[in-house]
């Protein structure tokens, strides 16, 4: 796929090699940043043969984005459309990847939709579809045309030296992310390949439970059809024993009814299989046992005696005549169910062979859509070894050329260090001045707050002498009310009641007037204390 971009990359070495070789042998005595702004021009010549490099290279100095690899603003000229076209083709070989059709087509093709929907043959067709539509963009030269201008950097100004750094830190920062982008894309196309296999190797386990579970469902079937024929062909058996053992009966009885009756003694009962006929040859038994023929008048009972029975064993025949019929319609309705399950288990086996023949055709296309996975993932291996190596190798020569101009620039820088050590021994000159500043105003500061420590010891000294005041008025009361207390004692062992509620009123009124005093007392020492303390403060 990236045959044409190789012989470019090996062309456009050899024109270097070439250029190079005429331009050291005539400019020895050059810098080596001017030689390869030379080989750069040079190369641009080759590639473009067009005057607009001056227009391009005066428009990449001023924006500064145009280094980047993004498209650069378009001049205000006639021929503004073929000017933007010839700007798009200097865009970095790198970029026009990430924006060529192919890597959109490769990226889709690698994805899981494309593999379940689009076969092998459209994938590669539209792979090379992609490849002959797909050009190479040559590597831009913004990069050789700003370093034209490094040569006059000792005519710049700070700012523009600045600016400049501003400009190269951000054509880092984008080969960087382009690097990382190619990592990043790389990375994603093992995670989908990891993914894929994952899926291939659940979708082999589920079509091989299924497949075990249908084995399982119809060896049940099977068996549940085998024993469903089994009981049935037992019944059968049995009811044909059951019947032949009736017919027996019934021609036994005929006979001896045609012999006569002098044959009557020699009857007797055969095993049965139904309860009913045994019960009938019970009770038939002890009448043939208990009626002995001897004579012609007992005959007549005999006859009685056998048509009874005779009557008996037709209303047995009636009874298994009927239970036949059960039978047979019990038969009937067992074929039929025997039928519909036959149709139930052919459906299902038709179904077995569709579903078996989906999954193989499903794991076809599945090992097809992986084989083209593969195929794809190790072109894109290989198409993205030669891209990282490409990125590498502009990135080590940007590398080069940028250490070059930062030496540069470390000469501007040393010069600015000697101005700023000057601006140093300013600044010092003026902390100085600021720090005996700082150092009156910290003594005036500590001289204020002992005046306010001495202020606060006289107030703490005033305020022990109110408590203590106070202590002394709060006993001075307590004396009084116990004084009080036993001359209420004494009046009440002398006065009335009335005399004692008087002087408890009296005295209770007394001792709110004083405690109101002392608490007004308080409270305008309290503000005096605090306006003390703010004038302290302040």
């Amino acid at each position: 796929m990236f045959k044409k971009l190789k012989q470019k990359i090996s062309e456009e070495q050899q024109q270097l090699q070439q250029a190079l070789a005429p331009a050291q042998a005539s400019s020895n005595s050059s810098t080596p940043t001017r030689m390869r702004s030379r080989t750069s021009s040079f190369t641009e010549q080759l590639d473009e043969g067009t005057p607009n490099r001056e227009n391009a290279s005066t428009h990449a100095s001023k924006s500064p984005d145009s280094v980047n690899g993004s498209e650069p603003s378009i001049p205000q000229s006639g021929d503004t459309q073929s000017f933007a076209q010839k700007l798009q083709l200097r865009v970095p070989s790198v970029e026009s990847l990430f924006r060529s059709p192919i890597k959109e087509s490769l990226f889709r093709s690698s994805s899981k939709e494309s593999l379940v929907r689009t076969s092998s043959r459209e994938s590669l067709n539209r792979l090379d579809l992609d490849s002959s539509t797909a050009s190479f963009d040559p590597p831009s030269d913004m990069d050789s045309e700003a370093e034209d201008l490094v040569g006059n950097s000792d005519s710049l100004n700070k700012e523009q030296l600045i600016q400049r750094l501003r400009r190269m830190e951000r054509s880092l920062s984008s080969y960087r992310g382009k690097y990382s982008e190619l990592v990043t894309a790389y990375q994603m196309l093992q995670r989908e390949k990891k993914k894929l296999q994952g899926i291939l190797s659940q979708s082999q386990d589920k079509s091989l439970r299924r497949i075990a579970e249908l084995r399982e469902e119809l060896q049940m079937d099977q068996q549940a059809k085998k024993h469903l024929q089994e009981e049935f062909d037992a019944s059968l058996e049995e009811k044909d024993q059951y019947i032949g053992v009736l017919q027996t009966q019934v021609s036994l009885l005929k006979q001896r009814l045609r012999n006569g009756p002098m044959n009557v003694d020699v009857l007797k009962p055969l095993p049965q299989l139904e309860p009913q006929a045994e019960v009938f040859t019970k009770e038939e038994n002890p009448e043939s046992d208990g009626e002995p023929v001897v004579e012609d008048g007992t005959s007549v009972k005999t006859l009685e005696t056998l048509q009874q029975r005779v009557k008996r064993q037709e209303n047995l025949l009636k009874r298994c005549k009927e239970t036949i019929q059960s039978h047979k319609e019990q038969c009937t309705l067992l074929t039929s169910e025997k039928e519909a399950l036959q149709e139930q288990l052919d459906e299902r086996l038709q179904e077995l062979e569709k579903i078996k023949d989906l999954h193989m055709a499903e794991k076809t296309k599945l090992i097809t859509q992986l084989r083209d996975a593969k195929n794809l993932i190790e072109q894109l291996e290989q198409d993205k070894g030669m891209v990282i190596a490409e990125t590498k190798r502009q990135m080590h020569e940007t590398l080069e050329m940028k250490e070059e101009e930062i030496a540069q620039l470390r000469s501007r820088i040393k010069q600015m260090t000697t101005q700023g050590e000057e601006l140093r021994e300013q600044k010092e000159k003026s902390e100085r001045a600021a720090f005996e500043e700082l150092e009156k105003a910290l003594s005036t500061a500590q001289k204020t707050e002992e005046a306010r420590r001495k202020l606060k010891a006289e107030m703490d000294e005033q305020i022990k002498t109110i408590e203590k005041t106070s202590e002394e008025e709060r006993i001075s009361l307590q004396q009084e009310l116990s004084r009080v207390k036993q001359e209420v004692v004494d009046v009440m062992k002398k006065s009335s009641e009335e005399q004692i509620a008087k002087l408890q009123k009296l005295h209770e009124k007394e001792l709110a007037r004083k405690e109101q005093e002392l608490t007004k007392k308080l409270q305008t020492r309290e503000r005096e204390f605090q306006e003390q303390m703010k004038v302290a403060l302040e």
